[in-house]
């Protein structure tokens, strides 16, 4: 994110040549740097320590002032197995389905029928009450190729389930964007059809997120958010390689489909994510800035969350505990080297009392996490606000069309 598009109050919060030195640090692991000695280096210095801890605690001590709750990502099925082959019909139909927008919506989207990615593939000839998709169209907010809401169709042609997948990351859209979205699926259901699929939808996935501007993931360690953690996962996996993201929670695997299907978090660096996703940015106008991530996969947590019940997702962000990197800089240069590769939970466990016993000599060992009041309400608020555009698509559309 670019320092000048950050809300003046962060904004004076960034230490400049403390951040040029942390960006280069993106740049390097960008470019696949494996030596650690820049790292060490910056984690072993008194001043860079001290900014990190004196941020991250404005940061969490006053997150109304200075965060913003993002929901990063929403999946929900509908199961249609009544009367499904009218439902089928509006969808698909070539002159009033889905491929056809009306012209009060064509300033805002476009629609597609594209080729079926990889979603069957964990789908088995024996597993006949799991959907298998035959179509997929894609709704797009034109001029924001990342606007985009996937829509998948199970017909019953190739198991028993029929019905609906969407999906989509709610954070690249205004309000106004996804209102006109499923203003247009509204419009190609009827009000009766469309307030059905709405009751009748099952949340299956729920992402919420915070970026830390400023803050560099590299000197983030994290407690066990909670007493069995057991699953924890540094990425890259190959041996010696820096952690770019630490998930905490099974990790998914392209070959494990049960192990996609449960809770975890993920912490990574933003602007490196940016850049080894394709972006081409001019890094010296942007922050470092950490990026924690919660994922509510609703198969293995809140089982039949509705998404007319949205609001009441689980709120897991402030479980993450993290280990003040004040006094870093007394901690010896093996450990740092060590923890640099492997910040899964079972090692920070195993170093867990070497490092209290060190830290302990000079300022303490102290433990920062969100605060749970605000991430509970501004979680809520946040999925209240989304439900509504959902629910009521037509109506929201009128109103904040007015408001432009």
């Amino acid at each position: 994110m670019k320092i000048v598009d950050l809300e003046k109050v962060v904004q004076k919060l960034i230490d400049k040549p403390i951040n040029k030195t942390l960006v280069s640090l993106v740049s390097y692991m960008s470019g696949n740097g494996t030596g650690k000695a820049k790292f060490i280096k910056a984690l072993r210095n008194k001043r860079i320590c001290s900014y990190q801890s004196k941020l991250l605690k404005k940061y969490l001590k006053h997150p109304k002032k200075y965060l913003t709750l993002e929901i990063d990502k929403l999946d929900f099925t509908v199961s249609y197995n009544r009367k499904a082959t009218k439902f089928i019909k509006a969808i698909t139909c070539k002159s009033k389905g889905l491929l056809q927008v009306s012209p009060s919506l064509q300033p805002f989207i476009t629609v597609e029928a594209v080729r079926l990615d990889a979603i069957n593939k964990a789908c088995h000839k024996d597993q006949k009450n799991r959907p298998h998709y035959i179509l997929k169209f894609e709704v797009r907010v034109k001029g924001k190729p990342e606007a985009v809401l996937s829509i998948h169709l199970a017909d019953g042609s190739k198991s028993d389930y029929k019905g609906l997948r969407f999906s989509f990351n709610p954070r690249h859209f205004s309000a106004l964007e996804l209102a006109a979205v499923f203003s247009h699926i509204y419009k190609v259901l009827g009000a009766v059809e469309y307030n059905n699929v709405m009751a009748k939808a099952r949340v299956t996935r729920v992402d919420v997120a915070v970026n830390l501007p400023g803050i560099s993931s590299v000197f983030l360690l994290f407690m066990p958010p909670h007493g069995n953690s057991q699953h924890s996962t540094c990425y890259p996996e190959t041996e010696g390689a820096i952690c770019e993201t630490l998930y905490i929670g099974p990790f998914p695997k392209d070959d494990d489909f049960d192990r996609t299907r449960k809770s975890k978090y993920r912490i990574y660096c933003w602007l490196l994510n940016k850049l080894k996703s394709g972006c081409e940015l001019n890094i010296s106008e942007h922050t470092v800035a950490a990026r924690l991530e919660y994922e509510l996969n609703c198969w293995d947590n809140q089982r039949g969350l509705m998404l007319t019940n949205l609001n009441d997702a689980l709120v897991k962000l402030d479980c993450l505990q993290i280990i003040d990197p004040l006094d870093f800089h007394h901690i010896p240069e093996k450990w740092h080297r060590e923890l640099l590769v492997n910040k899964s939970i079972s090692n920070i466990r195993k170093r867990l009392s070497p490092i209290k016993k060190k830290l302990n000599k000079h300022n303490g060992f102290n433990l920062l996490a969100l605060n749970s009041r605000w991430t509970a309400q501004e979680q809520a608020k946040a999925l209240t606000e989304l439900k509504c555009i959902l629910t009521a698509p037509k109506s929201m559309f009128k109103e904040l069309s007015d408001e432009a």
